[in-house]
């Protein structure tokens, strides 16, 4: 019954909108429950709220009020702010976000903001699973926070107006996507690797590039749903993707080419001194058996040859014509051989060095 009659007599005729009469020092410490991130989103907002015109709401929070007139105040809300997400290292991506408080009407000499802790407190609470062994994480985690004070001045105005800036380091916590981003993404570029390994006149050669540039498209299909609202850089392991995409282009018409160069019927050979100079790289190249193919098959003799090996034109003959009774070899067909083949093996070599190349600079999203 006093408590009430006192609130009674202090609230009586009492305006709440009306400030004291001398300086009110507001002291901030901030406990972190809970925080998300989304793709950033352009805004025209003052300060960096990401909700325009939408003030703090406190609902109908209590303080406690001492006798000395220290007022204690500690209301539970959620503050949207914008961060710009730079996602040059997705998945492996740490951005620095900074959340600005301070007063929109009053200057210092009315309200004094305070830092009590140099850094915000966290209170994230961590959840068991359902076996009780495992700790779920949300998707980010803080690798640094601080609070600073900052003063500043306008042109327009001769009053001192204060701002209290929180900093948060924040890195992707996202174990899964080394399976689901940099697993598949190193696998596609084996595979044009693996693309010039097989024989030059393999028509399965085609077939094989056609399913690398699928896998390539459904890749960066995939994940432009998850980065098309990057406001800055694209994520390097895209990029990687997408060069992958341009060699893929590349090795299937080279391959087409090849192949026509091996299965196509040729009425002419190479000059003597072009095939001299294959003869020589294919020693290079480790190409012995096509070396040993064209060389017999300038020696004044003939062999039939299996219907397997034009196929594949891998075994000891590719080129066969069947304008006269039964198969024979030609010469002028093996040196084309030869020549796709070498074509094949440089352009294997060339393709294993761009691999390298390109894990080495895409080693940080790798």
């Amino acid at each position: 019954m006093a408590e009430q009659n006192l609130r009674h007599k202090l609230l009586e005729n009492y305006d709440k909108t009306s400030l004291p009469a001398m300086k009110t020092t507001v002291k901030f410490r901030m406990t972190i429950k809970h925080f998300d991130m989304i793709l950033w989103k352009p805004d025209l907002d003052i300060y960096n709220s990401a909700r325009i015109g939408e003030s703090l709401s406190f609902g109908d929070t209590l303080l406690i009020v001492f006798s000395n007139g220290r007022v204690l105040f500690v209301p539970p809300v959620q503050l949207h702010f914008t961060c710009a997400m730079d996602l040059t290292y997705w998945p492996h991506d740490t951005h620095n976000c900074t959340l600005t408080i301070g007063s929109w009407v009053h200057d210092g000499h009315t309200i004094d903001p305070q830092i009590m802790d140099e850094k915000p407190e966290f209170d994230i609470p961590v959840d068991l699973t359902e076996s009780g062994k495992n700790l779920t994480r949300g998707s980010w985690d803080v690798k640094g926070s601080n609070m600073t004070r900052k003063v500043s001045k306008y042109d327009c105005c001769p009053e001192l107006y204060i701002t209290l800036i929180i900093s948060l380091k924040l890195q992707r916590n996202a174990p899964a996507y080394a399976w689901t981003v940099r697993l598949p993404a190193v696998g596609m570029c084996i595979l044009t690797v693996v693309l010039f390994l097989l024989p030059p006149g393999a028509g399965e050669k085609l077939v094989f590039g056609g399913l690398c540039l699928i896998l390539d498209l459904l890749f960066i299909a995939y994940t432009s749903n998850i980065v098309s609202h990057a406001p800055t850089h694209t994520p390097l392991i895209i990029e990687l993707v997408c060069e992958q995409l341009l060699l893929v282009i590349g090795s299937v018409v080279l391959a087409a080419f090849t192949t026509r160069m091996a299965r196509d019927p040729h009425t002419c050979g190479l000059p003597v001194c072009v095939r001299q100079v294959l003869l020589m790289l294919s020693v290079c190249l480790c190409l012995q058996n096509y070396k040993n193919l064209v060389a017999r098959s300038h020696q004044p003799y003939t062999r039939t040859v299996k219907t397997e090996e034009l196929e594949m034109g891998e075994s000891s003959a590719a080129q066969l014509y069947g304008g006269m009774s039964g198969d024979f070899t030609t010469p002028c067909g093996l040196d084309w051989l030869l020549l796709a083949a070498v074509i094949d093996r440089i352009c294997l070599i060339v393709f294993v060095a761009i691999f390298i190349m390109n894990m080495i600079s895409f080693s940080a999203v790798l």
